[in-house]
């Protein structure tokens, strides 16, 4: 970064959210486990237009702010051998259900000040042109208003991750509404259509709950737990136990478990790999997600994580302690939906067309300076809602 530099230039998109997205990953941990966190700025053109965006590989375009979705399971079955000669067997089309949509729409903005900005700019220099202190200053405010707009796009997966996703009233404002994870006072439930048997003690195939026993007993068959489970996601959807998310708690109760030892060898870790996510965020800050491989169960991967994020005001552990979410493969199971909007950037100027999650920035009087956006129209969507479960394990 240059040591003086002009305000439009720091406020251009593309410059905004490249670094967005280089600290993503501090704050969008269990999105980035899915497949939903957003990887990749895009512009239409090189000056970091107006339509730059953050978008993510399985990212779908939703035509409207509200309307449906395709849910649905692999299919699992053959088709008939047909006599040489014989008509084509005719096949009953592919059961595809639909779940009813509303994409969520995030637009905050900050104040800066141009009197505060004033008194940053480069010595001998004009108005606007900032000096080191004033780079770092409006990159830290753009950086922080665009990360805590993606945090809504975390609490929004972790909803899902546990079918437990409100809209409730936010009283200093009738024009917004906080998400939450509990139905206190809510106007609305957005609702992923996970089966009730994929969630608690699951019951998944109504055979019986798979998780008979607390993880937190050194004897409880944990191992076996998995395998079950596994066995279960194949049973519904055709794809087997890929991931789990845990607290350090949880994770505690599996490395001690006696079968999950027994299957490694008493005398060596239970673990294959086991390490913290490589490599540091940009500002330096050790990453806080951990992911691991056990020995008895090789197909599977652990994330471990005691993050937490402030949900209605109120600060919750993502994973909270005595439970466990359960995963096959995010592959074609989840898609980031984004939706695009029109926005007059500046008076007089024609409306563009944002996509997904994206900024801009306009001048301001009284008091002067320039008020800085983002926008974010993304939602995640479970395609196939058998696929995952919220279990409790303690």
């Amino acid at each position: 970064m240059p040591t003086t530099v002009i305000l439009p230039d720091l406020l251009r998109p593309d410059v905004v959210l490249g670094i967005i997205v280089r600290n993503r990953l501090m704050y969008l941990s269990m999105s980035e486990m899915l497949g939903l966190a957003p990887t990749n700025v895009v512009s239409s053109d090189e000056s970091g237009s107006s339509d730059a965006s953050l978008l993510t590989a399985n990212a779908v375009e939703l035509p409207a702010r509200s309307g449906f979705y395709d849910i649905y399971d692999k299919p699992q079955d053959g088709v008939p051998v047909v006599m040489p000669g014989a008509p084509a067997s005719r096949e009953a089309l592919h059961p595809i259900g639909q779940n009813a949509y509303q994409i969520a729409r995030f637009n905050p903005s900050i104040h800066l000040l141009y009197d505060k900005l004033k008194n940053q700019r480069s010595f001998g220099q004009n108005d606007g042109v900032l000096d080191s202190n004033g780079i770092n200053y409006v990159n830290l405010q753009t950086k922080m208003l665009g990360l805590k707009t993606l945090n809504s796009l975390e609490i929004m997966t972790l909803g899902m991750m546990q079918d437990s996703l409100y809209l409730i009233p936010k009283a200093s404002d009738p024009n917004a509404f906080d998400l939450s994870f509990t139905s206190t006072n809510n106007i609305g439930r957005i609702n992923f259509q996970i089966p009730t048997g994929n969630k608690g003690t699951l019951d998944m195939t109504g055979g019986g709950a798979i998780i008979d026993a607390v993880w937190s007993l050194d004897n409880t068959k944990i191992v076996t737990h998995c395998n079950k489970i596994s066995d279960a996601f194949v049973y519904l959807n055709g794809r087997p136990l890929s991931k789990i998310a845990i607290d350090s708690v949880g994770w505690s109760y599996v490395i001690n478990n006696t079968e999950v030892r027994t299957a490694a060898g008493t005398a060596s870790s239970p673990w294959s790999t086991y390490d913290v996510l490589p490599g540091n965020a940009p500002d330096g800050i050790r990453k806080p997600i951990k992911r691991a491989v056990l020995k008895a169960l090789p197909e599977i991967e652990w994330t471990i994580t005691d993050e937490r994020i402030k949900v209605a005001g109120s600060s919750v552990k993502k994973i909270p302690t005595g439970r466990a979410f359960f995963s096959t493969d995010p592959q074609d199971v989840y898609q980031l939906g984004y939706y695009k909007e029109p926005i007059v950037e500046k008076q007089g100027q024609a409306a563009v067309m944002k996509s997904g999650f994206s900024t801009w920035w306009e001048e301001k009087t009284n008091p002067s300076g320039v008020e800085f956006f983002t926008l974010m129209n993304l939602l995640p969507m479970l395609n196939v809602p058998s696929a995952q479960a919220w279990g409790t394990i303690a």
